[in-house]
């Protein structure tokens, strides 16, 4: 019954979906310069596709261009339609910091077939990323993009979307391609409405990056994702060095990844200093049936890594975990938000309260079907607050868990941007 519901929501946000596109304009920006690109999106109403010409040579934008609507931004494809970022990344105290692309929106949008390269640097790590993207939408896609040189995230989220990331390219030199934080869901801050909602997995409420390359040419190497505010990521049948959730803790009043399905892929890792592929430091969820592949002098120890920050040293406002926080359970077990725990008490205002253990559920990590060099895998737990056969499960599939269906519905019928449309509607400045 749970399975027919999915697909029964899915079909009519889809349904939905075909009918705003079977009303749809087509608006053609006349140049790729972002005067011309912004004045297009004004144009635009919900539904619409904002259609750019092809500008192989690059165009650079010194200020962000903003969609605020539900709409299609199209380029004519990869190495057609190229983006320079120049817009500044901010200074030491990040102020001025901003993306190339800001999407806030409520309903569908989709950006796709470009390139955007990396011009501006991030010199104090501000990470407003290249593509901001906010807002509430349930369904989004962000496809055919490659992002080169990069100087920040590639692609940044807030709020409370879901959707997904595919057939995109990721490169750049020790910088994140995705950022992911769920810190308004169900309308409440910091990753808190997460926090206190049902794990989910197998359902439509995450991000997902699935058919994406990661690519890192640093000696460092940086991961394909990160995750804190709440954030909840699948990340399936992609190609990258390595991945990282963050905790409730160095973030501060943020709390940590809520949630994960990683399944499908192929890690590589970059270079020596790499030393692990799948790094965990909060919450729950599944991996299994990935390859993890190294040689040489890239080697890893371990290839599944948990860890509990809190094990060693105070993080305000949560503090250490050893049994003088309130926040964490009696004895100091559970730590908040610690791998293996999911669902609990909600939680607001900063400092968080009530300032009490928030009674979250016991939620296991479960891994299966992972190789290291054709050899099967364990996870590496780190800390004593994390423990086999209670906060995770070696070499055991998940009872019950069923993967939401691949490849997302929201990418069907189209691996490659859609043909520029024929009936375009000019737009002057």
């Amino acid at each position: 019954m749970l399975r027919f519901a999915k697909w029964l929501s899915l079909a009519f946000l889809l349904s939905a979906l075909s009918c705003s596109e079977a009303r749809a304009t087509n608006v053609a920006a006349l140049t790729c310069s972002q005067t011309d690109v912004s004045t297009a999106i004004g144009q635009a109403v919900i539904g619409d596709t904002v259609v750019m010409p092809s500008c192989p040579s690059g165009v650079s934008w010194t200020t962000t261009v903003t969609v605020g609507k539900g709409i299609t931004l199209q380029g004519q494809g990869i190495g057609q339609t190229v983006l320079i970022d120049n817009v500044p990344k901010g200074n030491s105290n990040c102020g001025g910091a901003a993306p190339l692309l800001s999407v806030n929106s409520n309903a569908f949008f989709r950006l796709t077939g470009f390139t955007i390269q990396g011009g501006a640097a991030d010199s104090f790590i501000c990470q407003p990323a290249h593509v901001a993207i906010s807002g509430s939408s349930p369904a989004f896609r962000i496809d055919n993009i490659a992002f080169t040189n990069m100087m920040t995230v590639g692609i940044r989220s807030s709020g409370s979307l879901f959707g997904v990331v595919d057939h995109c390219t990721f490169q750049g030199g020790h910088k994140n391609g995705l950022l992911i934080e769920h810190n308004g869901f169900a309308g409440a801050s910091y990753g808190d409405g997460s926090w206190a909602a049902p794990t989910a997995l197998g359902s439509s409420q995450f991000i997902f990056i699935e058919n994406c390359t990661f690519t890192d040419p640093s000696a460092v190497g940086a991961g394909a994702f990160d995750v804190d505010g709440g954030g909840r990521v699948v990340f399936r049948h992609n190609t990258a060095a390595f991945v990282v959730g963050h905790g409730t803790e160095t973030s501060g009043r943020f709390r940590g990844m809520r949630a994960f399905e990683i399944y499908n892929n192929t890690f590589i890792p970059v270079q020596n200093s790499q030393f692990t592929g799948v790094y965990l430091r909060s919450g729950t969820g599944v991996i299994y049936n990935n390859t993890f592949n190294d040689s040489g002098s890239n080697n890893w120890s371990n290839v599944i890594i948990a860890t509990n920050y809190r094990d060693s040293q105070p993080y305000n406002p949560w503090g250490q975990c050893n049994g003088s926080s309130s926040y964490d359970g009696p004895g100091s077990y559970p730590c908040i938000d610690q791998v293996g725990r999911g669902q609990g008490n909600l939680l607001s205002g900063s400092p968080a309260s009530p300032a009490t253990w928030p009674n979250e559920a016991l939620d296991p990590v479960y891994q299966w079907g992972n190789t290291h060099n054709g050899a099967s895998v364990n996870l590496s737990p780190q800390g004593p607050h994390i423990q086999p056969n209670r906060d995770y499960y070696d070499n055991v599939a998940k009872p019950g868990y069923v993967a939401y269906p691949y490849p997302h519905p929201l990418t069907l019928g189209s691996g490659t941007p859609p043909a520029p449309p024929t009936n375009l509607q000019g737009v002057v400045n």
